[in-house]
Order: C-alpha cells, then structure tokens, then sequence
C-alpha cells in the first residue's frame, strides 16, 4: 500500500509541477532521482558503487544538459505559465524535487520487492492498491463534471495512455530482476530525446543538433555505468520465485550471487 501511495503521488506532484514552473527546470530536477536511488539503494540494499558507476552518472547527467539545452534554443521549454512569478516558480520547484523523491523511494522499494518476492506480487499488490488510492483521490479532488465523455479523441487518449502506463510497469518489473533503480532511472533519461524526436514528428518542431549529442553521450554513460556489476550486501534473491527468467539469465544470477558471496564476512 505505501509502495504505491509513493508511485501514485510521485506522479501526481511532478503533474502538479507544471503548473508553477518550466519544462526545462522539471527536466533538470527530476534528474534529482538518480542521487536520491544511489543513496537509498546504498542504505537499505547495501548497494555498493564504484567509480566507473559514478562516471557514468556524470556523463548521462551531461548530456541530460545537451538535451535540455537544445529544447530551450528551440524555443519550447521556458515558456511560463500565464500570470507566473518567482514565488510559483520556486514551489513549483520544490514540488519537482520532493516528486523525485518519491520516485527514488518507490524504484528502490519495487527493486527489492521484486528481487526478494516476486514480479507477479508486486505487479498484482502496485495495480491492485496504486488503481483504488488514485481513484479516491481523484474522486475527491478532481472536477469529474469537466470531461467531455462524448468526446471519442479525449478517451481514447486515456486509453492509450492507461495502455502504455501498463506495459512500463510490466516491462520495469522484469528490468529490475536483472538490473538496479539506478541504471532504471539513467535508461529513462533517454525519454526526453524520444519526447523531442516525436515533438519533431507529430508537431513538425524543430529539431536542435544538440539533441543528437546529448542522446549519444546519455547512451555511453549508460554503457559505461553498466559495464562493471552493482553488488548488494542486502538483497537476497528468491530462488522460488521467477524460475523461467532465472532459467533464462543464469549467468546474470550467478555473477550477482558471486559478487554477494565475496562480500559476504568469512
């Protein structure tokens, strides 16, 4: 319940987000996410990083810089919401920060949960308990009188994106068996240059050179941050649970189970 209360207002306070401030200022703070899981994962999984995992979080943050400057020479990312002042600009500020917050607390919680219990609890248990607490709150906050049921585009932009809501649940679960929150949140750096990309081809906006070089140092930091493993001193992988996917990526398991090994106090 807690795990999706953190995953349902996390979503909910950055959307709130931009009411009060810019895109390029959530684009910058919620990279915020990656510290926060870096420091969470190290405190309850005992994650242990070394220095090319910190090169390689440098590096994507990098070229997060390209990709934002690019939007903003193009002209689509400062542009204030109407009667916005410095006070708003700041909350909305915060707000961004305390929403990557609780990005990183639900990443991290959903690693462990699905490295210890099982991808299908933790599937069943976030749609089950994020569905009700979003629906209650939006019973008793939202205007439900100011949707246009009848209008077909609006609803099945709704459906499209219930759709794809899904599918990256779906999808996150099965990456985290494998991988860390960290590398997670540095692979979805790259959703600001799809964002650009399909601006570009649904929109007809420009496109800025820069975006291709912040896209392709984003890639090689990712690279390097996952070319040496992330070893947890606090995780302890379920051996009956998800025995296709273990089947499927024994190595993986027996690298990680390796590296637990050789932390491990003799």
């Amino acid at each position: 319940c807690l795990l999706a209360f953190f995953d349902v207002e996390a979503n909910v306070i950055v959307t709130f987000a931009y009411r009060y401030t810019s895109l390029t200022s959530i684009m910058l703070l919620d990279c915020f996410t990656i510290p926060f899981v870096m420091c969470l994962s190290g405190a309850f999984l005992g994650t242990r990083y070394s220095w090319i995992h910190f090169a390689g979080v440098v590096i994507c943050l990098i070229g997060l810089i390209f990709i934002i400057l690019s939007d903003a020479l193009t002209g689509r990312s400062d542009i204030p919401a109407e009667g916005q002042d410095i006070p708003k600009r700041v909350w909305g500020d915060i707000l961004c920060i305390i929403g990557a917050l609780f990005y990183a607390i639900s990443n991290v919680w959903q690693e462990k949960i699905v490295k210890e219990i099982s991808r299908e609890e933790f599937l069943s248990m976030i749609g089950t308990w994020g569905v009700s607490i979003a629906f209650i709150q939006s019973f008793l906050f939202e205007d439900w009188s100011t949707i246009e049921w009848s209008n077909i585009e609006l609803i099945s932009g709704f459906g499209l994106y219930v759709f794809v809501i899904v599918l990256y649940y779906i999808l996150v679960s099965k990456f985290l068996l494998f991988h860390d929150a960290t590398f997670l949140n540095i692979s979805i750096l790259t959703s600001d240059v799809w964002g650009i990309a399909l601006g570009y081809i649904i929109f007809h906006q420009v496109l800025h050179w820069l975006c291709f070089i912040g896209f392709a140092t984003v890639i090689v930091g990712a690279f390097m941050y996952n070319k040496e493993p992330v070893c947890h001193t606090s995780v302890s992988y379920n051996p009956d649970e998800n025995e296709e996917e273990r089947n499927g990526f024994g190595e993986e398991y027996e690298r990680v189970n390796a590296d637990l090994e050789s932390l491990s106090p003799s």
